[in-house]
Parts: structure tokens; C-alpha cells; sequence
């Protein structure tokens, strides 16, 4: 089981992770953030189902930066 506050942490992230979506202006980076959030948001309905889990991995696209 996970702590009640690492729920908390994984709630609190996912948000963040949503905000951070929308506020970036190229859309492969809001991608990865809402990916991320997706995550976050899995680990917290996992655990309220009583199966928690992680699973972050993702490749990182293929992006200039300049």
C-alpha cells in the first residue's frame, strides 16, 4: 500500500503536471507533461483500487530547440 501522503504527492503532481501542459507554447513538450499527469493520476486511482503502480517511460521526442 502507499502512504496517504505520497497519494497526496501523486494528486498534487498530477495538477501540476496539467498545468504545465497547458501553460508550455510547443506542443510536444505539453505531450510529455500531460503524459505525466496521466501517470500521476493512474497511481492515485490505482491505489484507491488497491493495486498500486508506476510505470514512467517514455522517449523523448525528437525536437530541436532551437
Amino acid at each position: 500500500m502507499i502512504d496517504a501522503k505520497d497519494v497526496d504527492y501523486f494528486r498534487a503532481r498530477a495538477q501540476e503536471e496539467r498545468e504545465l501542459s497547458e501553460a508550455t507554447g510547443d506542443p510536444a513538450i505539453s505531450l510529455i507533461h500531460s503524459n505525466l499527469a496521466q501517470r500521476y493520476q493512474r497511481l492515485v486511482a490505482s491505489e484507491n483500487a488497491g493495486r498500486p503502480t508506476l510505470h514512467i517511460a517514455f522517449a523523448a521526442p525528437e525536437h530541436s530547440l532551437s
